[in-house]
């Protein structure tokens, strides 16, 4: 249990609480175990449903009229998802803090489809709260089901809330969910065995080593453990305070710590058999190779929990491409120029000395350069694999006209 000390915390100075998760989850459990057991701490909780009915705002609400609590102030955020409208979040918070109330903690609990590193940048430039923790739950027993999902966002949505160009997957967004966390609760464990739970656990210690991972059911967690930790740090892009409009934020899943080597952790990875290894290479992949690896195997690169870089394909050799995966899902798609193909005068402002290091005679800075986590990984088995998939030297001869019409070039021109 965690109780009020002292008085009110001054408004200007209010910590956050950011809960995040799929649906069904347990973020809503959380929550009410959470003011369940505050003790005088004055809370005010935003809820965000994109349904037509904000049951869980309801839920919470009655929570807290049974209880006679006037220590709870409930606000329904119902204007949109709250990664996308940053600008109504930071206005609802302003709202909460300018009133007659003065609040000790505020927590969202955000949509099962909402970006929480998105949604942090709503306090880079906040000044009525700040971005005490971003807690992510996951249901133990449909991790991996989730984890492979070839669903995108857009299917999960509420007709309300539904974006028909929001083609960011599933499997993507529970993995960059976990990775930007601070705490991530593994609920549901009473729904599966030792050992898929020992699979989970690896998994979420996988693609975010610096998080603290607890083990729950019905989400019973200490209190202490998810507010007033103090765990966010902010960064350049994570305080960043452009807005923006529907779901521009697909592209930036650059502060994710999940997909970083896996050196000076405070855990063994070895007692959980993860792992993680980089794999480079100067020469291309070869289009329908490729394609055939990651879209025609039931699985792809085994062990592989989440990967993620710059990758170079042969059929595509202006653009680099952005590399990602999680579970079984992959995707790869175009990103900017390479620098090679650059005249240096239109490089605007880079670090020149830091670009030309990656440069190599007759490649320039065209690469492989993809992060691989997992567990119990093979690295010289997936070198070998991802190896094989590169062109022969015969193919890499021929010269990027030729790539172009490679066999399998339209396999990725979506």
């Amino acid at each position: 249990e965690m109780e009020a000390t002292g008085s009110a915390r001054s408004c200007s100075s209010v910590p956050v609480t950011l809960l995040s998760g799929f649906l069904g989850g347990g973020k809503t459990t959380l929550l009410r175990h959470v003011l369940e057991n505050r003790r005088g701490l004055k809370v005010a909780v935003i809820v965000n449903d994109m349904a037509e009915l904000n049951f869980d705002a309801e839920l919470v609400q009655m929570d807290a009229v049974l209880r006679a609590d006037d220590n709870l102030d409930v606000v329904e955020f119902s204007n949109g998802c709250v990664c996308c409208e940053r600008s109504e979040l930071a206005d609802a918070i302003r709202e909460l803090c300018s009133g007659t109330k003065e609040f000790d903690h505020i927590i969202i609990e955000s949509t099962g489809m909402a970006d929480p590193a998105a949604t942090a940048k709503t306090f880079g430039l906040q000044r009525a709260a700040h971005l005490d923790a971003v807690v992510t739950v996951v249901d133990a027993h449909s991790f991996f089901a989730n984890l492979n999902s070839i669903d995108v966002v857009r299917k999960q949505r509420s007709a309300k809330e539904n974006n028909k160009t929001d083609k960011r997957s599933l499997a993507l967004l529970m993995a960059e969910q976990v990775e930007f966390a601070n705490v991530v609760i593994v609920n549901k464990v009473d729904l599966v065995g030792k050992n898929e739970l020992e699979r989970v656990v690896a998994s979420v210690k996988a693609l975010n080593p610096s998080a603290r991972v607890f083990e729950t059911t019905r989400s019973t967690v200490p209190l202490k453990e998810v507010l007033g930790t103090g765990l966010f740090e902010y960064d350049g892009e994570a305080a960043s305070a452009e807005t923006e409009t529907e779901h521009e934020h697909e592209h930036e899943h650059k502060t994710a710590v999940g997909v970083e080597t896996l050196e000076g952790l405070t855990y063994s990875p070895k007692s959980y058999g993860v792992s993680s290894f980089v794999f480079r290479s100067r020469r291309p992949f070869h289009p329908m190779r490729l394609h055939r690896l990651l879209k025609c195997s039931d699985e792809p690169l085994p062990g592989v929990v989440r990967s993620k870089g710059t990758s170079w394909l042969a059929s595509h050799d202006f653009f680099k491409t952005e590399w990602a995966s999680a579970g079984t899902y992959f995707e790869i798609r175009p990103s900017q120029p390479w620098f090679c193909y650059i005249h240096e005068k239109h490089w605007g402002h880079v670090d020149r000395d830091k670009v030309l290091a990656d440069f190599v005679d007759g490649v320039g800075d065209r690469r492989q350069e993809i992060v691989i986590i997992g567990t119990h990984l093979d690295e010289t088995k997936l070198t070998a694999v991802l190896n094989s998939c590169l062109l022969t030297d015969g193919e890499f001869a021929a010269g990027p006209e030729s790539w172009s019409k490679l066999e399998g070039a339209d396999e990725w021109s979506s």
